[in-house]
């Protein structure tokens, strides 16, 4: 069999999968919730030592300080604030915790700024990437209930993470003029190049086992039933089972693998967790962990001309999964990850040609607990 074999997970891509959820954000800068009754704009520079910040407002701006609880770990987060019926501007600020690992942060940030506009009933009209001053960042523009018209911007120094956001009622050159000085204004002292601190790495260890599973009578496939990471399923073959520490920083994570062959198929199962609790709160924080998931799913799957599709959003019980088709030169594949509170598991079956019997026989055997 050809290029069938996994590609080997790297522990960097499953370290903690920051969720950051800045709906809060949009909350607090909409139209309406007016702080100066002085008309605008009259730019005030507003310098933030703690923050490593300055920027430019329009007026004088309010302070605002929330706390994130992210498992057992409080995370002050810092706003910026002002606005009147027509316009709003303002900058948000938090530091990540040590051992979070910044890409995976990043993507989360986006990930939750886009799903806190379109959850709304907003939609982002452009999204790319964007250079300014040195930091590495990503430029948002889109409409929301609450802001008609919004322009955001997010860079991350270190395990910092910074979301610049302005809104208008209406789009006209004035406004687009006010929103070019405030963002143009925006100077992060440290020019993103902040620093993490030393953390414990995980061993290097990975304990390798066999799991024989009883045969369907059936289907002559092996049927699994893994207590220890809540699910069951039927493999083509014994299963390998791999076992290994990928974090233990700011909470310990481990990454369980199984693997299974069958002449020119191979079936795997990724297994994350165990996630501490309030890690995800609601469901844009089960799809956010999922945004990220794929990001990563792209990155282990990869090979050259490999493509990812999505095919279709899944449920397992109240939460979330999802479906890709793999085409490759050499294989073709189906993947589904789910997120329950606890683990994150990707499903994976790749094989020479297509055979929706393997396909059927693998994923319609999945059974997750999730209580």
């Amino acid at each position: 069999m050809k290029n069938t074999k996994l590609p080997r997970i790297s522990s960097t891509l499953y370290k903690w999968i920051l969720i950051v959820i800045f709906s809060f954000v949009l909350n607090t800068i909409s139209l309406g919730q007016s702080t100066n009754n002085s008309p605008l704009p009259q730019w005030y520079v507003m310098n933030s030592t703690e923050g490593g910040f300055s920027v430019k407002f329009p007026n004088k701006p309010t302070h605002k300080v929330d706390s994130m609880k992210i498992a057992n770990i409080e995370i002050p987060t810092h706003t910026y604030y002002l606005g009147n019926k027509d316009t709003s501007f303002g900058i948000c600020y938090m530091d990540a915790p040590a051992g979070s690992n910044i890409e995976a942060g990043f993507e989360g940030t986006i990930s939750s700024l886009s799903r806190s506009v379109t959850s709304k009933g907003g939609k982002i009209t452009y999204q790319n990437d964007i250079n300014y001053k040195g930091c590495q960042g990503k430029e948002i523009i889109g409409s929301d209930p609450t802001l008609p018209y919004f322009h955001a911007r997010v860079f991350s120094s270190g395990l910092r993470f910074y979301i610049i956001l302005c809104g208008f009622s209406s789009k006209s050159p004035n406004t687009e003029e006010m929103a070019k000085n405030f963002f143009n204004s925006l100077e992060i002292i440290d020019g993103c190049s902040g620093g993490v601190a030393v953390t414990e790495s995980p061993t290097e260890e990975i304990t390798e086992s066999s799991i024989e599973g009883i045969e369907d009578p059936e289907t002559k496939w092996k049927k699994l039933s893994i207590s220890e990471d809540l699910f069951s399923i039927l493999m083509p073959n014994t299963t390998k089972l791999f076992k290994e520490q990928i974090q233990v920083d700011p909470f310990p994570l481990y990454l369980h693998t199984y693997t299974s062959s069958m002449k020119n198929l191979k079936c795997s199962i990724l297994v994350i967790g165990e996630y501490p609790n309030n890690v995800y709160s609601d469901e844009n924080s089960y799809q956010v962990a999922l945004d990220v998931a794929y990001s990563s799913v792209k990155k282990i799957f990869h090979t050259e001309g490999s493509t990812i599709e999505f095919i279709r959003n899944l449920r397992i019980g109240k939460f979330p999964g999802r479906e890709y088709l793999y085409l490759s030169k050499n294989q073709v594949g189906k993947l589904q990850t789910f997120i329950t509170p606890k683990k994150l598991y990707i499903f994976s079956v790749l094989q020479e040609e297509v055979n929706n019997g393997n396909f059927d026989t693998f994923f319609k055997s999945i059974r997750i607990s999730v209580k």
